[in-house]
């Protein structure tokens, strides 16, 4: 029997968790759920009988070898910078290691040493990244198995708020790593437009844009994401014109979220010690000239009245303190967001997804385009977030306890053994993509 560790019970990992469980006895392997809340990993195992909760204490070295070693695979549903400390330590204890989360450089040095003992390195098996990944290789094999030839790719996708539970002038509700919402975008983003390497600045990111529309959804759109060109080698799209990969939000937002970055409420830099400072206060203080408020300073700058109404929705003209001891203005507008863009128990969320292809085939042009929408299950059910990213997961570590795996190494599942059976399951499970030729 297999020993399968899952690290971390957060919200990510609920319906990961579930899948394993259910398909414990097909494998069959138990299942551990470690978390530094033992109730919660127990609330998680829900009494499987194939399956255990473990209180675990998690450091900068990782979490405690005796743990680790008594496992043949260990899944880490953690913050991304304890990932390569757990990977060392399955290398050192000849465990397979799959995450989530986007390859690191430091994870990517181990790939030779995990090739040496004939351990998988799994990561980016998640939603973005992971099913973007898999679909998205699918198309481009299909493409090219017939002769075609790729000249343009863009992807986007997003976790969103369900139509259904949409409340709010941004059409978004944090649903997933509200730290990630607030440092979106920062840095510059790189990617390929019309055979031009493209490199846009922070300010711009917001400010240039592209707009969809999803039947029976509505209207969205997308910003680029900080690296569009890797996955040109990864995707094998050497000669390709264009390369953009990016998120999607609600219509608007955008240029309301480049107002906050304009304004200096993004800074995550500069320090602050004046808990008793209101948000009112801060942003008077962030205003142009003589603006006496965001009405004013939206009236001057020529800003829409309803991206004004946006501005003043997240409370930044509330006479509240702050409240907190040291922060900056991003600690601040994260502290906002987290109550004003709350999913309550009942509310549903959304994950859209776009694959967008231009292709040259017996001497034609084609577009192809390609959606993704799952909607989450509500009250008492899994998150679409958790849906698409433990699933995918899911499915693969019980590929690999079978044995079903035969790549090793640091990788990401590209390769059309691991992502074929992956996406025809992830259909059976109804998260499955629509096609639209033109």
């Amino acid at each position: 029997m297999k020993k399968i560790l899952v690290i971390g019970a957060g919200r990510s990992s609920g319906a990961l968790i579930e899948y394993l469980l259910k398909e414990s006895s097909n494998i069959p392997a138990r299942i551990t759920v470690a978390d530094g809340n033992l109730d919660l990993a127990i609330t998680k195992t829900n009494n499987h009988p194939n399956g255990e909760a473990l209180k675990i204490e998690v450091t900068a070295d990782g979490i405690e070898n005796h743990i680790v070693a008594a496992h043949d695979i260990v899944i880490s549903m953690m913050p991304p910078h304890l990932h390569p400390p757990i990977a060392r330590q399955c290398l050192a204890l000849g465990k397979h290691f799959v995450t989530a989360s986007y390859v690191s450089s430091e994870m990517q040095e181990l790939h030779e040493e995990f090739i040496k003992k004939g351990l998988v390195c799994m990561n980016e098996i998640g939603l973005d990244p992971g099913i973007d990944h898999m679909s998205a290789m699918e198309l481009i094999d299909d493409i090219k198995s017939k002769g075609g030839k790729i000249t343009s790719f863009k992807s986007y996708c997003g976790g969103l708020v369900a139509p259904e539970s949409d409340d709010n002038p941004w059409h978004y509700k944090v649903t997933w790593n509200p730290r990630n919402v607030v440092l979106a975008g920062q840095g510059i983003a790189q990617y390929k437009l019309g055979h031009q390497i493209k490199r846009l600045p922070y300010r711009r990111i917001f400010q240039e844009i592209e707009s969809f529309h999803f039947d029976a959804i509505g209207d969205y759109e997308g910003y680029m994401n900080r690296d569009s060109l890797s996955y040109i080698r990864q995707y094998g799209l050497y000669d390709v014109a264009t390369m953009c990969r990016g998120t999607i939000r609600g219509k608007d937002y955008c240029q309301a979220w480049s107002v906050l970055i304009d304004l200096g409420w993004t800074d995550h830099l500069t320090q602050i010690k004046d808990q008793n400072l209101t948000y009112k206060a801060v942003t008077k203080s962030l205003l142009d000239g003589n603006c006496e408020s965001l009405s004013e300073y939206c009236q001057v700058n020529k800003i829409a009245p309803k991206i004004c109404e946006m501005l003043i929705f997240l409370g930044l003209e509330e006479d509240k303190p702050i409240g907190l001891k040291s922060y900056t203005l991003a600690d601040a507008l994260e502290q906002l967001i987290v109550t004003k863009w709350a999913m309550q128990p009942m509310h549903k969320d959304m994950v859209l997804m776009r694959h967008l292809f231009e292709f040259e085939l017996d001497g034609k042009q084609s577009k192809l385009q390609s959606d993704l929408v799952v909607i989450g299950d509500g009250e008492g059910g899994h998150s679409a977030m958790s849906k698409t990213v433990g699933l995918p997961l899911g499915i693969f570590v019980q590929r690999l306890a079978l044995g079903l795996v035969e790549e090793t190494g640091v990788m990401i599942p590209i390769s059309a053994n691991i992502y074929k059976p992956i996406l025809e399951q992830l259909q059976e499970l109804d998260i499955s993509f629509h096609h639209t030729m033109s």
